[in-house]
C-alpha cells in the first residue's frame, strides 16, 4: 500500500518539456507500461503512431487544431470551447 500511496504523492504533470530526442526504445517502453494503466471496461482501445519527424509534427498540430475549431463553430456548446484560446495560439501545439 505504500507504493500506492508514494505514487500518489509524488505524482507530477509535466507541461515544461525539454525539446530533445528520446531513443524509440525508451518511446515503446513508455507506451507499453501506459497500457497497462486500468480503463474503462478493460477496452483497451488504443493505436498509436509514433511520429519524430518535426515538421510533420506541425503539420499534424495544425490540422488538429484546425479541426477542432471547426467543430466549435459548428457546435459552440461543445467542451472544446474551454481550449479555445489554447487552439488559437500558434505556439500550442496539439
Amino acid at each position: 500500500m505504500a507504493d500506492f500511496s508514494d505514487s500518489l504523492k509524488t505524482r507530477r504533470s509535466i507541461r515544461d518539456y525539454e525539446d530533445k530526442q528520446i531513443g524509440i526504445e525508451l518511446v515503446k517502453e513508455i507506451i507499453t507500461e501506459s497500457c497497462l494503466a486500468p480503463n474503462s471496461s478493460n477496452g483497451q482501445p488504443w493505436r498509436f503512431i509514433i511520429v519524430n519527424n518535426k515538421p510533420m509534427m506541425a503539420t499534424l498540430s495544425e490540422d488538429s487544431k484546425k479541426n477542432l475549431l471547426s467543430d466549435l463553430e459548428k457546435n459552440p456548446n461543445s467542451p472544446i470551447k474551454n481550449y479555445e484560446g489554447a487552439l488559437r495560439n500558434p505556439g500550442f501545439n496539439v
